[in-house]
């Protein structure tokens, strides 16, 4: 180590620096080198992070008063009668004029950091005000592989993804939607659903950084060769994915971006979604408009009054008017009887308090008054439908149904009656015949009286309430055909249960009976 007068500084005053030399040859050389001003420069240039000590005599510690060190934060000057210093105290006083240095460097570094973090706030700002202008064009747009081709250019435009895509979710795979102009040497291609960091990502709903594809658990197969690579779900609908040649090429900030924009495509594609719906929706809704054999009126409420906005072709054949004649108008006062019109602003008032009705009504047609089934439907604050099913048909035909069902009562009555009275007659003596005899005939006479009894009581039902008493059931064939043979004379003959026999539409499930 060899402490050296700076050249061209008077004895007294010159500091001296400090250095190490392999031998005395190159020690001299420096020494001869050096001056007060090259010392920094020289050092600076060669290794710009090394703290530079001067020693000289006079002046103060903090290197304040050398205009060498005015210009370098990072060198510092020890002084003091630095030749009455032993080499220990020197080195202390080296020692904590590289701990100033340090302690510079590191607020230095503090400051270096906090500046670069700054301008990387402003920047992921800057991109997240351009990924809302994004957002505002998607709202416009109409056509799903515009909204993935938008995606795609925002990306590489505003987040500066490279080489990035967008693939769509059908049934079995996803297919390819669009992808970034940097050219690639790699054509894109369906990939199956259950495929690597897609297929996970789609499955789950999670985003994936994958720092280095040689690692990462979903890195194939559609990542190829790259090393790097995002993959974010777009909802329903499909992935978007980002890569990278280099290894670490995405942080967490390049992931949440991603993120963002690609919440702007799903609520883009969600609505372009609901948009199809609602026009098929709508399409099916004028069919049956148009199309219904019911009068149907979509009118509106203005000033607590239920004015007509559309009519159906049903309405103009009945009620005889044009839609043209009566849009705009109250439908009270296109329908309703003079009589009627307080009956009809009643229900009119109900229908605007957002009830349901349904009524049977009288309203004035082409043809004179007619009656009809109505339904008075409220859509939103403003909106109702009313529906007019013409029902005048079955009120002309009721009371002779009336009629027709007291004659079919009366008549059911007496038949019941006049069948009851001799049946249990009958009951009534094979009771005291089965008292005197044991026979077998006997039993299967009961059967019988017992079947009468619940067919008589099965008219009743059928001609009083007008259920089906009559309604049929699965049997097996052999049993019936069994309990049949034992109410008929059979003589010598038996009956044969067999089999099923070969399958038709008529015999599928059935057995074969025969009588030998």
């Amino acid at each position: 180590m060899t402490r050296s007068p700076s050249p061209g500084s008077s004895a007294g005053t010159a500091p001296s620096v400090l250095f190490v030399a392999p031998d005395r040859t190159r020690a001299d050389a420096v020494a001869a080198a050096l001056d007060r001003h090259d010392v920094v420069a020289l050092v600076r240039e060669r290794h710009p992070d090394v703290p530079v000590v001067l020693l000289g005599s006079g002046g103060s510690d903090d290197g304040s008063d050398g205009d060498a060190l005015a210009d370098d934060p990072a060198a510092h000057r020890v002084s003091g009668d630095i030749e009455s210093l032993s080499y220990d105290r020197l080195a202390d006083r080296v020692r904590a004029a590289v701990a100033r240095y340090r302690s510079s460097e590191a607020q230095r570094t503090e400051r270096d950091i906090v500046s670069r973090l700054e301008r990387r706030i402003q920047r992921t700002e800057r991109k997240i005000t351009s990924l809302h202008g994004v957002a505002m064009r998607l709202a416009s747009v109409s056509d799903a592989d515009d909204i993935y081709a938008e995606t795609v250019e925002a990306a590489e435009r505003i987040l500066n993804l490279d080489i990035c895509f967008a693939f769509a979710a059908e049934a079995d795979r996803f297919v390819p939607r669009a992808q970034s102009s940097t050219p690639t040497d790699r054509e894109l291609r369906p990939v199956p659903k259950d495929a690597g960091a897609m297929g996970e990502t789609f499955r789950t709903g999670e985003s994936h950084r994958a720092v280095d594809m040689e690692l990462h658990a979903f890195g194939r197969p559609e990542f190829g060769d790259y090393r790097s690579g995002l993959s974010v779900a777009i909802g329903s609908f499909g992935v978007f994915q980002a890569v990278s040649e280099q290894t670490g090429a995405f942080d967490e900030i390049d992931l949440e971006l991603a993120e963002l924009l690609v919440a702007h495509t799903n609520a883009a594609l969600q609505r372009l979604s609901f948009e199809r719906r609602l026009r098929v929706e709508r399409d099916q809704y004028a069919a049956l408009f148009e199309n219904s054999a019911d009068c149907i009126i979509d009118s509106e409420f203005v000033d607590g009054e239920s004015v007509i906005r559309a009519v159906n072709p049903a309405f103009e054949a009945t009620f005889g008017y044009d839609e043209s004649e009566v849009v705009g108008r109250a439908i009270d006062d296109v329908v309703a009887p003079d009589d009627r019109l307080d009956e009809a602003a009643k229900l009119t008032e109900m229908v605007r308090a957002g009830d349901f009705v349904q009524t049977e009504v009288r309203r004035q047609t082409a043809n004179g008054e007619r009656d009809f089934l109505l339904r008075s439907v409220p859509v939103g604050e403003d909106t109702i439908y009313a529906v007019y099913t013409d029902i005048t048909a079955r009120r002309d035909i009721e009371p002779e149904m009336e009629a027709q069902n007291r004659r079919l009562d009366e008549f059911t009555s007496v038949v019941s009656h006049d069948l009851r009275n001799p049946l249990s007659v009958a009951t009534g003596h094979l009771d005291l015949a089965r008292e005197e005899i044991d026979n077998d005939h006997l039993a299967a006479v009961a059967r019988a009286h017992d079947r009468m009894t619940a067919l008589t009581e099965e008219l009743l039902v059928l001609a009083r309430q007008g259920t089906d008493a009559f309604a049929t059931t699965p049997v097996s064939l052999a049993e019936t055909a069994e309990r049949c043979w034992d109410h008929v004379e059979t003589g010598d003959a038996a009956l044969v249960v067999g089999p099923t026999g070969p399958s038709s539409p008529t015999r599928a499930g059935s057995t074969n009976c025969s009588r030998t």
